[in-house]
């Protein structure tokens, strides 16, 4: 889980902004807004937090979650970690799986002999 000032540092870094204000300024925020954030006294609103996002070059949904987490009290809090945590499980098996699927074939060899000309099933030779 990533923190509002992860958020800032990768918006400022991602877009080689110069400073905090200079993101206050993409975000349409005001100059101390940023500081504000980072001193924890505020959070952005949801729209911003999805440009912010943008800028980080976080997902969107993560950055929602995220900034949901930051709003709940403690009880809602565990709740947020665990959707998150089983989100970024989904995103790991969704990757393996994407991998493995999409594999070239010069580094496969076919399982199978296809059935139809549709295409054919491959494996990964280790």
């Amino acid at each position: 889980m990533l923190t509002l000032e992860a958020y800032i540092n990768r918006a400022i870094e991602n877009n080689e902004l110069q400073s905090d204000r200079h993101l206050g300024r993409v975000l349409s925020v005001s100059p101390s807004t940023v500081a504000i954030w980072r001193a924890g006294k505020s959070l952005p609103t949801d729209a911003t937090m999805i440009k912010l996002a943008d800028l980080a070059d976080i997902t969107r949904e993560q950055a929602l979650l995220e900034l949901s987490y930051w709003r709940a009290g403690t009880e809602a809090q565990t709740v947020y970690k665990s959707l998150l945590s089983k989100i970024a499980g989904v995103g790991i098996l969704l990757t393996f799986i994407f991998t493995m699927t999409f594999q070239s074939p010069a580094y496969a060899a076919p399982i199978a002999k296809p059935t139809t000309e549709v295409s054919e099933l491959y494996i990964i030779i280790s």
